[in-house]
């Protein structure tokens, strides 16, 4: 009989976010910022630059705190 040996999952999708998750933040914050101008350059109504600014910082900030807890969890509950 074989014994088989553990080996403990190494879940791919977090350390991707924890390694870029900041990169990842950043990009999609500048990518709504950059939507609301060219609506805005499109309907040459200004609140939608103002509000893609808004919609921008409020996006990359709830995605940087994601990654904040994605690296606490992978530093205390993933072994290593």
């Amino acid at each position: 009989m074989s014994q088989s040996i553990y080996k403990p999952p190494s879940y791919p999708v977090i350390h991707f976010i924890v390694r870029r998750g900041m990169w990842i933040a950043a990009v999609l914050g500048i990518l709504f910022i950059g939507v609301g101008f060219y609506a805005s350059n499109m309907t040459d109504n200004w609140w939608c630059a103002v509000a893609g600014s808004i919609v921008g910082l409020l996006v990359a900030g709830v995605i940087a705190s994601y990654v904040e807890v994605l690296r606490v969890i992978s530093d205390t509950l993933i072994p290593r």
